[in-house]
C-alpha cells in the first residue's frame, strides 16, 4: 500500500516537469538574445523641391511678363525687323537635354489660320552669350550658336510647350544663367496683293521649362 513518502515524490515528480520546461524556455531566450551584434545607420534624411522660373528682359528688367517686341504698322512686301531678347533662369533647377527650354506661341488660338501669319516667317536663333537686349531690344554682341531654334512661318509655330518638339537653341540654361535669344521677322517680297490691309495681333511668343512632364 503506497504510503505518505510515495505521494510526495509522485507530486514533485509532476510538479518537476513544468519547471524544467521554464527553465528550458528560459536558457532558450536568454541564448537568442545573448549573440554577437552590430549596427549601422544613416539619420536625419531629407528632401526639398527647386524651383522653375523663367523671366526675360523685354520692359528694361529681368520679369515673368514682359511686354511686346513687334509692332511695326503699313508692313510691306521684303520689310522685316529684330528684336533680341534676355531669358533667364531664376530657378533653382537647370534646362538640360532631358528637360531643355521650347520656345513656341500658345496665343492667338486662331494663328494657324491668320492670313497675314500664312505668309510672315519668323526666325529665332540663340546667341553664344548673353545680349543688351532691355526693353530696346538691341542685339549689340549677337553672335549664332549652331542652326536657328525656329525658322519657319510664324503660322506653323508650335502652339504648346509639349508641341514644341525642338528646344530654344541648345535648351541647356543653368540656374542663374541667361540666355540671348534673336527673332527676326520677315514679309516676304513675294507676298501676294490680297495682304493689303491684312492685321496679325495678339501674337505672345514664350519660352517654357517643364520639368518632370
Amino acid at each position: 500500500m503506497p504510503g505518505p513518502n510515495d505521494k510526495t515524490r509522485r507530486w514533485m515528480r509532476a510538479a518537476a516537469i513544468p519547471a524544467a520546461l521554464a527553465v528550458s524556455a528560459l536558457i532558450v531566450w536568454q541564448a537568442s538574445y545573448s549573440a554577437f551584434s552590430g549596427t549601422t545607420d544613416s539619420p536625419g534624411n531629407q528632401w526639398s523641391t527647386g524651383s522653375v522660373s523663367l523671366q526675360n528682359d523685354t520692359t528694361g528688367s529681368y520679369a515673368t511678363t514682359g511686354t511686346l517686341m513687334f509692332n511695326p504698322g503699313a508692313v510691306a512686301p521684303g520689310d522685316s525687323g529684330s528684336w533680341c531678347v534676355n531669358v533667364k533662369n531664376n530657378g533653382t533647377t537647370a534646362g538640360t537635354a532631358g528637360n531643355p527650354i521650347k520656345f513656341f506661341a500658345p496665343l492667338p488660338a486662331n494663328l494657324s489660320t491668320n492670313t497675314l501669319a500664312q505668309n510672315l516667317t519668323l526666325t529665332v536663333t540663340e546667341s553664344t552669350t548673353a545680349l543688351t537686349g532691355g526693353a530696346a531690344g538691341s542685339c549689340t554682341g549677337f553672335t549664332a550658336l549652331g542652326t536657328p531654334t525656329y525658322n519657319g512661318l510664324i503660322s506653323a509655330l508650335p502652339a504648346t510647350y509639349t508641341a514644341a518638339t525642338a528646344p530654344a537653341g541648345t535648351g541647356l540654361l543653368a540656374a542663374g544663367a541667361t540666355r540671348g535669344y534673336k527673332l527676326t521677322w520677315t514679309l516676304p517680297s513675294s507676298a501676294p496683293n490680297t495682304l493689303q490691309n491684312q492685321s496679325l495681333t495678339g501674337v505672345d511668343f514664350a519660352w517654357s521649362l517643364q520639368v518632370g512632364s
